[in-house]
């Protein structure tokens, strides 16, 4: 089994100190593999904040892949925004095409936070593909095929809400298909706040081989929405080859508890069909 927790949007510089510090010790607790973080890092890209969330993953002390979100690019310094958008960004030891192999599982951080954008996620397709191909290219380098291949937007496919629907990355349904061309299996992002685990033919039934998708709420900020606390995902992957199955269990705060419990638990197959669902959510609390 490999575990990986998928946190998302801390925005450092609104953190809340007690939800930092029982994320931090509860990941230490969970024995993963390794942390993916899927944008927003900081909340007004200061070179500070990006210190304190290097920091923050430092003391994981665990593989960490990360991407950078819109906020993660200069709001109000137009010329930085123009000529070096993700310089303090870069500044922490990040880059903008990140790649992580854990065993079989092989993971592709892309960056949907383009300095054009103010909010809105966007990427080319002609980037898209060149990025995964390299992706491809890396891992036949290592002389094994991954058994699951995870991309990693901080922008969405997917959302619950209608309102968060103009929120999705642009072009999104050609960026599925360039996907499942390439042999993604999961997409992790955050963004809008609000955790989200379900294949991608919920939104998009004629898509051929339906992949999984997954959002994480933020896992520490104050800027949180009605109905979603912070949260965090907590992602095991199971067997092998085409038995490849994905756990995924949702972790809110509580804050009266001062901790992370598990709300809720998707798990997931894959077949020659794509990815299904394999039971009903289970939902643990609230």
């Amino acid at each position: 089994m490999v575990r990986i927790v998928h946190i998302s949007d801390p925005h450092f510089g609104t953190e809340q100190p007690a939800v930092e510090a029982a994320l931090a010790q509860q990941i230490a607790a969970l024995h993963a593999d390794g942390v993916v973080l899927s944008g927003d890092i900081t909340q007004r890209a200061r070179r500070e904040q990006f210190r304190r969330a290097h920091d923050f993953l430092t003391q994981l002390s665990l593989p960490a892949l990360v991407v950078p979100g819109n906020h993660d690019i200069p709001l109000f310094d137009l010329l930085a925004r123009c000529c070096w958008p993700y310089r303090n960004y870069r500044m922490q030891g990040n880059t903008l095409a990140p790649h992580l192999c854990l065993g079989p599982v092989s993971v592709v951080g892309i960056n949907s936070a383009p300095r054009w954008r103010h909010k809105d996620g966007e990427i080319p397709l002609g980037d898209l593909k060149r990025q995964l191909q390299q992706h491809v290219e890396q891992t036949q380098r290592t002389g094994s095929a991954p058994t699951v291949t995870v991309a990693v937007f901080h922008h969405p496919l997917d959302c619950r809400r209608r309102q968060d629907e103009p929120n999705l990355i642009h072009n999104a349904e050609a960026i599925l298909a360039t996907l499942s061309q390439y042999g993604v299996d999961l997409v992790l992002s955050g963004h809008i706040h609000d955790p989200l685990m379900r294949t991608s033919q919920h939104r998009y039934p004629s898509h051929q081989l339906p992949l999984v998708i997954a959002l994480a709420g933020t896992c520490m900020s104050s800027r949180i929405r009605i109905g979603a606390p912070n949260s965090f995902n907590v992602i095991d992957f199971l067997g092998q080859h085409e038995a490849a199955e994905v756990r995924i269990t949702r972790m809110d705060w509580q804050a009266d508890q001062r901790h992370f419990f598990e709300k809720e638990i998707a798990s997931f197959c894959r077949d020659v069909g794509g990815w299904q669902e394999l039971l009903p959510h289970v939902h643990l609390r609230g």
